[in-house]
């Protein structure tokens, strides 16, 4: 109908750059006349692969992934169908999913959960792209966070202030991003000739639940610690509550460090400092790594991308308290 070449009218369809302007406005215009839609499932047959990519998450409730996920569609939706699976941090789980995807035919695979370190799950013939976590030695491109240098900085910002006895709460330092926070914690407080004790560090599950455990065994042991790096601005507002909940206040009973800086952080109840990371930028590297690598048709070298992060400051850090011990203050939370 427009007059030109199959091939012409689909390198006008894939917005291929090499279309004389008279045939694309041609195509064009049969296609607004026709209302005409390509058939996904059709290329596929054509091409030998599907045209969906598995995304697969710990989670899809979270501020974190969900921006990861808007990020990879950005960079997907022109091309292909997202297939998002949530594990829920569960290694069956992440087993089943990847199995699953791989007899769906995906043609792509982003994962940002990985509780096991076996990478002879994902087929050869599947394109792996790791975003935010990746297993050890990783064999497939990777976008992560500078999370060494997060930990780094939100330990050396305690310091700077006079804390000298920090603690970190975490999630499993079996997960990589956990690991190289606290990895970055261990080197500010070497570095500051401090070798912190193991009863000042905590891991446990992403949570504002264990947050609140956190914060209120800090009360019934009566810590020392004056200041506290965490993992997610989740668990360092369950830290924050618990203080609240029995007459404490933050930052002048214990400055509270929190990471991801997510919408929570910023309001006027928690004015939390937190470590900035670009969820959705990580998102879109990974989305066009992992087309890069379906448009190769065959293996490609691995790439490792470290995306920078930055320290945003506000109220929840300050001085440490002058007494030694935390303490329940008989103040009632309404006076907070």
């Amino acid at each position: 109908m427009a007059g030109v070449s199959r091939s012409t009218a689909s390198r006008v369809l894939t917005s291929h750059p090499r279309v004389s302007l008279g045939a694309r406005e041609a195509v064009l215009g049969v296609i607004a006349e026709t209302g005409y839609r390509p058939s996904r499932l059709a290329r596929s047959l054509v091409l030998g692969r599907s045209s969906l990519v598995g995304v697969v998450v710990p989670s899809i409730s979270t501020a974190f992934y969900a921006e990861l996920i808007r990020g990879v569609e950005e960079s997907l939706a022109d091309e292909f169908t997202l297939a998002i699976v949530s594990t829920e941090d569960d290694e069956q789980m992440e087993r089943r999913a990847f199995a699953r995807l791989h007899e769906a035919r995906v043609a792509g695979l982003i994962v940002s959960t990985f509780r096991h370190q076996a990478q002879d799950l994902f087929p050869q013939d599947i394109p792996v792209v790791f975003a935010n976590r990746a297993p050890r030695e990783p064999r497939h491109s990777v976008v992560t966070s500078d999370d060494v240098h997060a930990g780094y900085l939100s330990t050396s910002l305690l310091l700077q202030q006079g804390h000298g006895k920090i603690g970190h709460v975490s999630a499993s330092l079996e997960l990589p991003t956990s690991r190289r926070r606290h990895e970055g914690y261990m080197r500010a407080m070497r570095d500051a000739g401090i070798e912190p004790s193991p009863e000042w560090s905590r891991s446990g599950k992403i949570s504002l639940g264990f947050g609140l455990e956190s914060g209120q065994r800090l009360i019934e042991e009566q810590t020392e610690i004056t200041g506290l790096f965490t993992d997610n601005d989740i668990v360092a507002i369950g830290v924050m509550e618990a203080l609240w909940q029995v007459g404490l206040s933050i930052p002048r009973d214990l400055s509270v460090i929190g990471y991801d800086d997510s919408s929570l952080a910023s309001l006027t109840p928690f004015s939390l400092t937190s470590v900035r990371m670009h969820r959705k930028l990580m998102g879109e590297l990974a989305g066009r790594l992992v087309k890069e690598a379906i448009h190769a048709g065959h293996p490609v070298d691995a790439r490792d991308v470290v995306l920078p992060v930055e320290l945003i400051k506000r109220g929840s850090v300050g001085a440490p308290r002058r007494k030694p011990y935390l303490q329940a203050s008989p103040r009632r939370r309404s006076e907070r």
